[in-house]
C-alpha cells in the first residue's frame, strides 16, 4: 500500500516522462466521502482519469483526499525508476530535464512531492560534478532557477557555494576548480533574488576566486567573478568598473585570436555594457561576428541557407562597412522578388496599419512641480484603400490639452518601399530598415527658409521604455533638419523608435527647446 504522497509523485513522473505506463489499480477517497476503486489511466490538467467497470471517470485533484495504489504490476516501469535508470546509464541531462519538467508542474505548496523530486535533483548535480562537465552543470543550474522556489534556490546556492569554496581551498591548482567558480559567478549573476546570507558570505569567496583566476590567467572567470561581486554588493560597482572592463577586454581579444567567437562576443558585450561606445570592444565584437559569418558562408553553397546566415548577421551587426558588404551579398543571394517580400514583411512589422488601430501618446516631458495640464495626441486609422500605386490610409489626429481638444485629418501613403505622410515631401520610412540606411530631401519650412532633411536608421536593436511598456529590438531612426537662419547654420535632431508589431512608440528631441514635441506611447489598440 502506498500513501497519496508517493502515489501522486509517481503519477507526476508518469505524466511527464516519455516512459511506458501500465494502468494501476487504485482506491480514491473523495472530499464527499465517496470511495472509488478502479484502473488509473492517467493524470492530466489537474484531473485523474480512472476507469471503473468500463466507465471512465474524471476526478479533479482538489476533490481527492487520498489515493492508494492497490496493485503495482511486476512488469511496469515507474517514472522514478526511469530517472534512476537514466542516471545509471549516464544519461544525466535526460534525467535532469525530466526532473525540471516535474518540478515545473508540482505546486510549491506540495512540499513533500517537491522534496522527493529535489532529492533526485541533488543526485543529478552530484553526477554532473563527478563528470567534470562545467557546461552541462551550468545549463542545469540555470534551468533550475526557472522552476525552483526562492527557498529552493537558496539551498541550491549554499550547497554549490560550499563546493566551490572547498575546492578553492583544497584544490586551487585543479583547472576544474576555476571552471566551477565561473559557473557559480554566472548563477549568482542570473538569480532574481539573492538570499540575505549570501550577501555576507559570497563577497569574500568571489574576491578569492577573482584573484585566483587572474593568477592563473583565466580572464573569463575573473571578470565573471567581478560581475557577480557587483551583483551581490552594488556599492562595489564604481570601484571595480575599470578593472572589470580591462580584464573583459583582454579576454575578448584573446578569445578572438583563438577563434572562440561566442567567448569573444560575450566578453566584448561585457565591456560595452560598462562603456557603450568603447572602440576596442566594438571592433572585437564586430570582427568576431563578421569572421563567423564568412566562415559559415564558406561551408555552404545553398542559397536559402546563405541568405538566412546573412539576415541573422544583419540583425546584430553594427559596423557600417561590414553591413554594406553583407547587404551586397544578400542582394546576390536573393532575387528581387524575395527582397520585395523582405520589404513587405518589415513594413507590416514596424509600421502596422489596420483599420481601427489607435495609438495614444503623451506629449512633452511632464514636470511634477508644474500645474500645467498634460497633453496627449491620439492617432486613429479609419480606412485603408488599395490603389494601383499603393495604399492610401486615412484617419484622424486628435490633440488634447487639459479639457480642450482639436482634431485634423490623417493621410498616409504607402508607395513602393516607402511610407509618406501627406504633409511631408520626403519619406517617413524607406525600407529595408537596415542600420546605416539613409535618405534625404530638401524643402521649405513654415519659416520659408531652405532646409535639408536627413533620416537615417541608426540602430536595429534598441530597448525603449514608455509609459505603456518596455519594447525590445526597436528600430531607431535619427531625423536631422539642417537650415540657415540669419547666416547661422542650425540643426534640429530627434530620434524615433519603432517597435515590432506596434509601430512608433517614442520620439525624443535632443534640443531641450523642442522637448514639448517629444512623444511617448501610453496606449495602443490594434482594432
Amino acid at each position: 500500500m502506498r500513501t497519496i504522497i508517493l502515489a501522486t509523485f509517481l503519477l507526476s513522473v508518469f505524466t511527464f516522462l516519455t516512459l511506458p505506463l501500465v494502468a494501476q489499480e487504485v482506491e480514491v477517497v473523495c472530499s464527499d466521502n465517496q470511495t472509488i476503486q478502479g484502473s488509473l489511466e492517467g493524470f492530466q490538467d489537474g484531473q485523474y482519469r480512472i476507469r471503473v467497470k468500463g466507465e471512465l471517470k474524471v476526478i479533479p485533484e482538489d476533490d481527492v483526499i487520498t489515493l492508494t495504489i492497490l496493485d503495482r504490476r511486476e512488469q511496469s516501469t515507474s517514472g522514478l525508476e526511469g530517472v534512476e535508470a537514466a542516471f545509471g546509464e549516464g544519461r544525466i541531462m535526460d534525467a535532469m530535464r525530466a526532473i525540471h519538467h516535474m518540478l515545473n508542474q508540482i505546486p510549491f505548496k506540495n512540499r513533500d512531492l517537491r522534496r522527493l523530486a529535489l532529492e533526485q535533483h541533488r543526485t543529478g548535480i552530484d553526477h554532473l560534478l563527478k563528470q567534470r562537465n562545467p557546461k552541462e552543470l551550468q545549463d542545469t543550474l540555470l534551468s533550475s532557477l526557472e522552476v525552483f522556489s526562492t527557498t529552493e534556490e537558496e539551498a541550491l546556492l549554499q550547497s554549490f557555494q560550499r563546493e566551490v569554496s572547498r575546492r578553492r581551498d583544497e584544490l586551487p591548482d585543479d583547472p576544474y576548480t576555476l571552471s566551477l567558480a565561473g559557473v557559480l559567478s554566472v548563477v549568482v549573476h542570473r538569480m532574481a533574488v539573492l538570499p540575505a546570507a549570501a550577501k555576507e558570505t559570497l563577497p569574500p569567496l568571489l574576491e578569492r576566486v577573482a584573484d585566483l583566476a587572474r593568477t592563473k590567467e583565466n580572464k573569463m572567470v575573473a571578470w565573471r567573478a567581478y560581475r557577480a561581486l557587483v551583483r551581490v554588493d552594488p556599492s562595489r560597482e564604481e570601484g571595480l568598473r575599470d578593472l572589470r572592463m580591462s580584464v573583459a577586454l583582454e579576454d575578448a581579444g584573446e578569445k578572438l585570436a583563438e577563434g572562440d567567437i561566442a567567448g569573444s562576443v560575450e566578453a566584448a558585450d561585457e565591456v560595452l555594457l560598462l562603456y557603450p561606445n568603447h572602440p576596442g570592444a566594438f571592433d572585437v565584437r564586430e570582427t568576431a561576428i563578421f569572421n563567423h559569418l564568412q566562415s559559415e558562408l564558406s561551408k555552404t553553397s545553398r542559397k536559402e541557407e546563405r541568405k538566412r546566415l546573412i539576415q541573422e548577421y544583419l540583425g546584430i551587426a553594427q559596423k557600417n562597412e561590414n553591413r554594406d558588404w553583407a547587404m551586397g551579398k544578400l542582394k546576390t543571394e536573393a532575387p528581387p522578388e524575395q527582397l520585395d517580400a523582405l520589404v513587405f514583411e518589415q513594413m507590416r512589422k514596424y509600421y502596422p496599419l489596420r483599420a481601427g488601430a489607435t495609438w495614444r501618446y503623451q506629449l512633452g516631458k511632464p514636470n511634477p512641480e508644474s500645474n500645467e495640464p498634460l497633453s496627449y495626441r491620439e492617432i486613429r486609422i479609419r480606412e485603408i484603400d488599395e490603389t494601383e500605386n499603393g495604399r492610401r490610409v486615412s484617419g484622424t489626429v486628435e490633440t488634447e490639452v487639459g479639457n480642450s481638444s482639436s482634431s485634423k485629418p490623417l493621410r498616409i501613403r504607402v508607395e513602393g518601399d516607402s511610407i509618406f505622410l501627406s504633409h511631408g515631401s520626403g519619406a517617413l520610412l524607406a525600407f529595408p530598415l537596415q542600420r546605416g540606411h539613409w535618405w534625404e530631401w530638401g524643402g521649405n519650412s513654415f519659416r520659408k527658409e531652405e532646409q535639408k532633411h536627413i533620416r537615417k536608421v541608426t540602430s536595429n536593436s534598441r530597448t525603449v521604455k514608455t509609459p505603456y511598456g518596455t519594447f525590445n529590438n526597436c528600430i531607431e531612426v535619427t531625423f536631422s533638419t539642417e537650415f540657415d537662419q540669419g547666416g547661422e547654420a542650425k540643426r534640429i535632431e530627434s530620434k524615433e523608435y519603432y517597435a515590432p508589431h506596434v509601430g512608433l512608440v517614442k520620439i525624443d528631441y535632443l534640443d531641450p527647446n523642442y522637448h514639448q514635441h517629444n512623444m511617448e506611447l501610453v496606449d495602443y489598440r490594434n482594432r
